[in-house]
């Protein structure tokens, strides 16, 4: 099976990413804008 994207809700994007990348062990493969305030 392999998995390709998924959504998140955050309050705090650049905490979440630390989250994801240090303690879970995934890496950010891309990043975009998704309009305004968003991201």
């Amino acid at each position: 099976m392999k998995f390709l994207w998924t959504t998140l809700l955050v309050n705090n994007m650049e905490e979440s990413i630390k989250f994801y990348e240090e303690i879970v062990g995934l890496k950010l493969v891309e990043r975009f804008q998704a309009g305004p305030k968003m991201e």
